[in-house]
């Protein structure tokens, strides 16, 4: 039995149309005719059914050739496939777990911060409250203060106007006092006077009467200048020294009010 290369051609063509997982354009007159050259040794044109099996068998090795090869390309890939998911799957799970860790710093690296900045804000609220209750502390100590020396200054004030009106009463009693002897004396003068006047008169010396009675009313009238002058002259000198006493007493605590007020103040402003 013999073939030629038109037979080998629509043989070859029947066979690949009927594999739907071979995808060609069947085989030309020209590869046939090439592939009947090569396997005719007698150079006759048609092939005996030696070479036509041999031909088959050739050509299904090169088919399980190419098939075991096209196997092992699929595997290669489908490995590499299989590889390169799995590198990316690696990869994805190694950038999730670093980024939920670079979440986990940012967080607790935020929260670290919200909590010191917590810690400083209810450091300097509570640094704020003690600084005003030591403020309003020293402003109740310092208006204690002020308050107790203008108590001071007024209890001192009541003292010294009744010291005056003391003094006063004092000069009063006492002026009366030696007004009093003053007219005791003018009396018991008067008195001496007359009696000395009855004795002249009884004597009957009119001049020497006259003369003793000129002197005597002269230095009656000198001891009564005197007294009087040396009397308002004490007085005028005590009431100066009373005075004297009571306004620089009144300067001195009008002084300390004055401060006492600036001193308030100052603390007020700078409250404020």
């Amino acid at each position: 039995m013999e073939i030629s290369a038109s037979e080998l051609r629509s043989i070859f063509n029947k066979i690949v149309a009927k594999r739907t997982d071979i995808k060609t354009d069947g085989f030309s007159l020209d590869t046939a005719r090439i592939m009947v050259n090569l396997m005719d040794v007698s150079f006759s044109a048609p092939l005996h059914n030696y070479y036509i099996l041999l031909l088959l068998h050739t050509v299904t090795i090169t088919y399980c050739y190419y098939y075991i090869l096209l196997l092992l390309y699929t595997a290669i890939i489908t490995y590499c496939y299989y590889y390169i998911l799995l590198l990316l799957h690696t990869v994805i799970i190694t950038y999730c777990y670093y980024y939920i860790l670079l979440l986990l710093h940012t967080v607790i690296i935020t929260y670290c911060y919200y909590y010191i900045l917590l810690l400083l804000h209810t450091v300097i609220i509570t640094y704020c409250y003690y600084y005003i209750l030591l403020l309003l502390h020293t402003v109740t100590i310092t208006y204690c203060y002020y308050y107790i020396l203008l108590l001071l200054h007024t209890v001192t004030i009541t003292y010294c106007y009744y010291y005056i009106l003391l003094l006063l009463h004092t000069a009063t009693i006492i002026y009366c006092y030696y007004y009093i002897l003053l007219l005791l004396h003018t009396v018991i003068i008067t008195y001496c006077y007359y009696y000395i006047l009855l004795l002249l008169h009884t004597v009957t010396y009119c001049y020497y009467i006259l003369l003793l009675h000129t002197v005597i009313t002269y230095c009656y009238y000198y001891i009564l200048l005197l007294l009087h002058t040396a009397t308002i002259t004490y007085c005028y000198y005590y009431i100066l020294l009373l005075l004297h006493t009571a306004t620089i007493t009144y300067c001195y605590y009008y002084i300390l009010l004055l401060l006492h007020t600036v001193i308030i103040t100052y603390c007020y402003y700078y409250i404020l």
